[in-house]
């Protein structure tokens, strides 16, 4: 099971150590979608969005998805990511 958390969030992981900036949110952006949408059959991906924090020197995430065969529902969940040693 941990190898396929790593495998998960490896490339989440590598950008968090990358410069604080809309480049590499737009990057995490591409990632987190990619993981959703290959690894979650049960969610309709809607959108991703990565805003750099500068004062805490971390992202809030935005992921907006519909479960699938629960009609009408939409899920947004808003996190903040940090780097982490």
């Amino acid at each position: 099971k941990n190898d396929i958390v790593k495998k998960l969030t490896s490339g989440v992981s590598q950008l968090l150590f990358e410069p604080l900036d809309p480049i590499t949110a737009q990057s995490l952006k591409r990632v987190i979608g990619e993981v959703v949408t290959n690894f979650e059959p049960r969610a309709q991906l809607i959108s991703v969005d990565a805003r750099p924090e500068l004062d805490s020197n971390a992202y809030e995430v935005t992921v907006s998805f519909r479960v699938v065969n629960v009609p009408g529902e939409l899920v947004t969940l808003t996190t903040l990511l940090e780097r982490s040693r």
